[in-house]
């Protein structure tokens, strides 16, 4: 072979091997299986009698509990009865017995405590001592075999793979939130059945002229086919699928949980592609956190397979049919995936809860937020809400909910009465992130610190070296995008808190701008509300410092401008250039107007500030006359020259020309 290798000949036909060579004789090879295996004949065996041997689960597991400790040692020498034993540099002799055992080589019992004689036992610090011959010896446990808290999802992974029969936990909330629970302990329950018919049951409204869809099935592992036909033979059960003979055909995926159990879902994008499109308004998140200034109080209540609490209606199932190994089927109920099913849902959730939004509740398709200032009150607010799931049998799902505290996670951040934080886990995610070697991951990354931008200040500014890697063939990674990675994951970590909004008070918009961005911080109390920054393009780049500053009080008032509509703030900046904009305008002929009023105009003065109703189309406003909302000058040649100058020669003015400049006086004098 490496004869051919070395004269560039094929392997198998000896003739020259080029990339389109393709050999005269094909080899073909046949592999026969023999299933009619001889069956040896059967000797009946005498077996020795099984003696059972008994050992702990902990010493099985390798595990440590209270009145246990685990020593790492060497074994030296033979199996024998009495085993001679280094543990940390002492020399022991310890009666033993052999055992198949796993996880240690070797378990001290309660046989090895007897010979030690008077010992003294430490299981706070994990450390023994006693006496070998005249010598005290000291072993030290090890801390790292400690048994770790158990967490709620690892018990529910156990439960679907390991059988657990009874499963008890240890609670910790308020009785008031436990009495609450008891009396509306059926919005806990597990959904049965279809839900009820509601005027918000879901349609697939299609565009003219579209024919049936029908995606071939994806070949799925198999691996999936059990967990496939488990949850096939389960959903009919509970109703929520019935087989189908529709024209219309869409393929299935499983999504792992984060339980490591399964999501059934359908892949309707072909069936969405040829869907008209929902318009209903979808809350923001920043927008949500804005309304709970003042709370102190919090509960979450998260929905239980909440796609599948709503029906689809009767005229459009036959349009969500999927197609498995086992047949095709089509939903009952709204299943996941379907271009409008966010719309709907969150629609529903406004109907129900309409009197309570923006009060005391915040919905977010199935994550709902009670708000309060104080306990008494969120104890009423909390029935209230449970009140109306069990009225419209809607489901929660308990394990998921967070009750009657004033710490809580919502929609990725962490909500208090001190204000919104980043959620600690967000923060553990990002800090984990590796070094992008390419745009998918670099997008992730800026997915996933964009979703907290307005925690950082200066995000566009720090994130350019990585954003300038997004243009097209330019992903080059550099020590300077090394330094703005790390520069974002240090800046993640020291977040601050951003307090809730005070309507009742002013704000104050600080303002700066660089040569490449521009950033802006919304204060109230000295602590910030929001962060705001932006990069800036090559064409404001190039603009004088007075520009960029300019454009970022545009662009920083426009992005609070919901803040601050209709309410004082003050504008902060270090660009003198602009201090010229707080400062009013005043003409100066305005006093000389005054005084040079003839008699005619003073009498009409004095009769419209007596009785407004003598003289119409006249008013006074700080001592000038007007007439039809312009105002009356007195025919003095000084004036007209004034204000030929002020309307035509100033910047103000810009040299309009004659008709432009006597038509923007007419507008405003007579």
């Amino acid at each position: 072979m490496q004869l051919h290798k070395e004269k560039g000949l094929c392997f198998t036909c000896d003739e020259k091997f080029t990339m389109n060579h393709r050999c005269p004789n094909k080899q073909y090879f046949v592999l026969q299986v023999d299933e009619d295996v001889p069956i040896d004949e059967i000797v009946e065996v005498e077996l020795p009698p099984i003696v059972e041997q008994h050992l702990s689960y902990n010493a099985l597991k390798g595990s440590s509990r209270l009145g246990t400790m685990k020593f790492k040692g060497s074994i030296n020498g033979m199996t024998v009865q009495e085993l001679q034993v280094k543990i940390q540099g002492h020399l022991l002799q310890l009666p033993v017995y052999l055992l198949p055992i796993s996880g240690a080589d070797l378990v001290l019992g309660s046989a090895w405590l007897t010979t030690l004689g008077p010992h003294v036992s430490d299981y706070s610090s994990l450390s023994i001592k006693f006496y070998v011959g005249n010598k005290i010896v000291t072993l030290h446990g090890d801390h790292s075999s400690l048994p770790q808290p158990a967490q709620f999802n690892h018990f529910k992974r156990m439960c679907h793979t390991k059988g657990i029969t009874e499963l008890f936990s240890l609670q910790n909330m308020e009785p008031e939130i436990v009495l609450l629970l008891h009396q509306y302990k059926t919005v806990f329950d597990l959904p049965t059945g279809l839900p009820p018919d509601r005027q918000q049951n879901h349609s697939i409204p299609l565009v003219e002229g579209a024919n049936p869809v029908k995606v071939r099935p994806y070949r799925y592992p198999h691996s999936q086919k059990f967990q496939i036909e488990k949850m096939i033979s389960e959903m009919p059960r509970e109703g929520i699928i019935i087989p189908s003979t529709s024209l219309f055909s869409s393929p299935i995926i499983l999504v792992r949980k984060k339980d490591d159990t399964w999501r059934f879902c359908t892949d309707y994008r072909a069936l969405n592609a040829i869907t008209v499109k929902d318009s209903f308004h979808i809350p923001t998140v920043d927008e949500l956190f804005d309304e709970l200034y003042g709370a102190q109080f919090f509960s979450k209540l998260d929905l239980c397979s909440r796609y599948h609490q709503i029906l689809i209606k009767e005229e459009d199932r036959h349009k969500t049919t999927f197609r498995t190994h086992q047949g095709h089927y089509e939903w009952l109920v709204m299943p996941f995936g379907l271009t409008n099913a966010p719309a709907t849902f969150q629609a529903l959730m406004n109907d129900i809860f309409q009197g309570i939004l923006r009060k005391f509740g915040l919905v977010f398709f199935d994550d709902i937020l009670v708000y309060s200032p104080t306990w008494k009150e969120h104890l009423q607010h909390l029935e209230t809400v449970l009140h109306i799931l069990q009225h419209h049998q809607l489901y929660a799902k308990l394990s998921k909910c967070a009750l009657g505290l004033q710490e809580v996670d919502y929609l990725g951040h962490t909500v208090s009465g001190k204000g919104v934080t980043m959620n600690k886990d967000k923060i553990e995610a990002v800090m984990q992130w590796p070094v992008p070697i390419n745009l998918k991951q670099l997008r992730g990354f800026f997915g996933l610190t964009g979703y907290y931008r307005r925690f950082i200040r200066q995000y566009a500014f720090i994130a350019e070296p990585l954003t300038n890697l997004l243009k097209k063939d330019c992903f080059i990674w550099t020590d300077e995008a090394t330094q703005a990675f790390d520069a974002l994951k240090a800046n993640v970590t020291q977040a601050p808190v951003l307090i809730l909004p005070d309507l009742s008070i002013p704000f104050v918009l600080e303002i700066d701008a660089s040569g490449s961005a521009i950033g802006a911080v919304l204060i109230q109390n000295k602590h910030p509300i929001a962060y705001f920054s932006k990069k800036l393009n090559p064409r404001l780049q190039r603009q004088s410092a007075y520009a960029r500053e300019f454009f970022a009080i545009t662009e920083a008032v426009a992005k609070f401008r919901h803040y601050l509509l209709g309410h004082t703030f003050v504008i902060r900046t270090d660009q003198r250039s602009l201090r010229s904009l707080t400062e009013q305008p005043q003409l100066d002929f305005l006093p000389e107007l005054r005084k040079a009023l003839d008699e005619e105009a003073k009498k009409i003065i004095t009769d419209c500030v007596a009785n407004k109703q003598v003289v119409p189309h006249y008013a006074v406003h700080d001592g000038l006359l007007y007439w039809k909302d312009m105002i009356i000058i007195p025919a003095s040649p000084e004036l007209v020259q004034k204000l030929l100058k002020e309307f035509h020669n100033s910047l103000l003015g810009g040299h309009a020309g004659i008709t432009r400049t006597f038509s923007r006086l007419a507008h405003q004098f007579y």
